[in-house]
């Protein structure tokens, strides 16, 4: 960050890949806080989708792996549209239904009422396995490192809050003892 700014790191397209990496990374740790299974992510070399998130799936016949295709979008500060015009606008891309659509909040600019953005996001009827918002949310005590939310608008409404930190810190130091989690094979 020092030697292209902060604005260049945090908003510029020369950044976009290794953002898209860090905010797909902050979904899996807020995704495991809620599912409690392990993901890896990784960036992919085809747009879209984004990033690809893989992870482990329990089965009669041993584990599954399951891997997700995650488009990102980011809302910023300065964006002249609301939230919703701002998914309105990515939806009409024609992605296969498989995929997650990841709506990253930099800073709120309005108050997001998560039902209502949900039931408008219902009518648009998309054709998407899921789509969720993440964003900042206020320190739960002075101690505490990041805190995100990540609330799933489509096709229900869930939220989970979670502590990057901790909830990085809960995972396994070493998951090499797992299958290799590759494309097709």
């Amino acid at each position: 960050m020092k030697e292209h700014g902060k604005e260049a790191v945090s908003f510029g397209s020369k950044f976009r890949d290794q953002r898209e990496l860090f905010i797909g990374s902050l979904f899996s740790l807020g995704i495991s806080s809620r599912t409690g299974r392990y993901n890896w992510i990784r960036k992919t070399e085809e747009d879209p989708p984004d990033v690809e998130l893989a992870y482990l799936e329990d089965s009669p016949q041993g584990d599954i792996r399951c891997i997700a295709q995650m488009e990102i979008v980011e809302f910023q500060k300065y964006s002249s549209k609301n939230l919703l015009e701002t998914l309105k606008t990515k939806l009409r891309n024609c992605y296969p239904k498989k995929y997650l659509l990841l709506c990253f909040i930099h800073s709120r600019k309005e108050i997001i009422y998560p039902l209502e953005l949900s039931n408008a996001i219902k009518l648009l009827n998309p054709q998407l396995t899921a789509i969720y918002i993440m964003a900042n949310c206020e320190k739960i005590d002075a101690s505490d490192d990041r805190n995100m939310e990540l609330v799933q608008v489509f096709p229900n409404l869930e939220k989970v809050k979670f502590n990057i930190t901790k909830t990085a810190n809960s995972w396994p130091k070493n998951m090499s003892h797992r299958a290799k989690l590759t494309r097709g094979g």
